[in-house]
């Protein structure tokens, strides 16, 4: 059985936020890392975290 709308819509803005809070949490520990090679996997997490969030965002349009 699928979920009424607004609990979907819910749910969505869920995962949202998470993928916009992990994408933040990622950026600020690649500004505070001194290891570049720990730095740049932060900084590739934070992007893939914010793809996630931009892919909640066009689900959300559909």
């Amino acid at each position: 059985m699928t979920q009424p709308l607004n609990a979907r819509i819910v749910t969505l803005r869920g995962y949202f936020q998470s993928e916009v809070d992990a994408a933040c949490i990622y950026a600020e520990l690649a500004r505070a890392e001194m290891d570049q090679g720990v730095r740049e996997v932060y900084q590739r997490l934070a992007a893939s975290e914010t793809r996630h969030a931009a892919l909640m965002t066009a689900l959300s349009r559909i």
